[in-house]
């Protein structure tokens, strides 16, 4: 970590995951407001951020890296504790670090940021299926938790036919099946949990390798 200045509420922090373009976004950001801004990103012990080629070079470009156990709140509010009351605005652009993102809320109360409810809510397609079903049930289509393949003549009967399997959490359409028929439909289930956990793990996914039917 660069020794810090001590310059309240300059800190833009990313969360998880940044690319070189959102760096010189900040850049451009500060010509244009003639001020002085820093940057920082807190994320796993083991991710590389250099690991595409939009991202080659990014580490350095940042200020401050803070490294933690993403799963351990104590762990998360340990390395935030140095910069937390200097940061300015949080940004997390993708999915998977979510989880993370909102256990920064309790820890960033000055910044402004969603609510826990509001980050649970919409990161998991269950949840959404439940608001919707409770304040919008004429365009919601019935929807049923999956927790293995022998769940696919229950969801046969209460879901019908064509059905759509999705993970409850993943985004890009991966792992997002239709089924027309029982026979499809439980190779379909078989395959999406073979793959599941593999898919999670790549994607860098904290969450329960659930699925969705409706």
């Amino acid at each position: 970590m660069k020794n810090m200045r001590k310059n309240n509420k300059n800190i833009i922090l990313f969360v998880g995951n940044a690319f070189n373009g959102n760096i010189d976004d900040v850049e451009n950001f500060e010509k244009s407001q003639k001020r002085k801004l820093r940057t920082a990103i807190i994320t796993s012990c083991k991710f590389n951020l250099n690991r595409t080629p939009s991202q080659q070079g990014v580490e350095s470009r940042f200020d401050f890296i803070l490294r933690c156990n993403t799963n351990n709140f104590r762990d998360i509010k340990k390395v935030i504790a140095p910069i937390k009351d200097e940061v300015l605005i949080v940004f997390c652009y993708f999915e998977s670090w979510m989880p993370l993102y909102s256990r920064l809320v309790k820890l960033l109360p000055n910044v402004d940021m969603p609510t826990i409810k509001s980050l649970k809510i919409c990161n998991s397609k269950l949840e959404m299926r439940k608001r919707f079903m409770k304040n919008y049930p004429e365009i919601t289509p019935r929807f049923m938790l999956v927790k293995n393949c022998s769940d696919a003549i229950k969801i046969a009967k209460k879901i019908g036919f064509p059905c759509i399997t999705k993970p409850l959490n993943f985004s890009k359409s991966r792992l997002i099946i239709k089924s027309n028929n029982i026979k499809e439909l439980e190779n379909n289930l078989r395959y999406t949990f073979n793959k599941i956990k593999k898919v999670y793990k790549e994607a860098g996914y904290e969450s329960n390798s659930m699925i969705l039917a409706e």
